[in-house]
């Protein structure tokens, strides 16, 4: 139950940084290639974006792709805190969303493990006695 919590209020957390900070266009300057852990080469695209103060910034993808999920010269909107314009998010649903969607099935499934063992011990109890 404390996952679910802790999952939904990421979620809701996460929707009002998306609703109140300044919006922009970021646009992929390169594509940097890595290798993951089994030595295959995994893509993760670098961005450039200009605040409203026209600082321009370098947004990293967190997550890395293969085949690569973008081109050079390919547009995103991204959000920034005003403060502190480096702290961005990506408006893409696994870059804004994903852990917390990853979070948010692994707590209901436990609920529902959970929840299924306890209902079925008390079954099994009352059918015993």
């Amino acid at each position: 139950m404390f996952f679910l919590v802790v999952s939904l209020l990421s979620l809701r957390s996460r929707i009002h940084t998306i609703k109140t900070q300044e919006s922009t266009t970021a646009t992929v300057i390169r594509i940097d290639c890595e290798k993951d852990n089994e030595g295959d080469n995994t893509y993760r695209a670098i961005f450039r974006y200009t605040t409203r103060n026209n600082q321009e910034l370098i947004y990293t993808q967190t997550s890395s792709t293969n085949p690569a999920a973008w081109e050079v010269g390919e547009q995103v909107r991204i959000v920034y805190d005003p403060e502190n314009p480096i702290d961005a998010i990506m408006l893409s649903f696994f870059e804004a969303f994903g852990m917390i969607v990853i979070l948010l099935i692994v707590s209901l499934a436990m609920l529902v493990v959970g929840g299924g063992h306890y209902f079925a011990n008390k079954l099994f109890e009352s059918i015993s006695n």
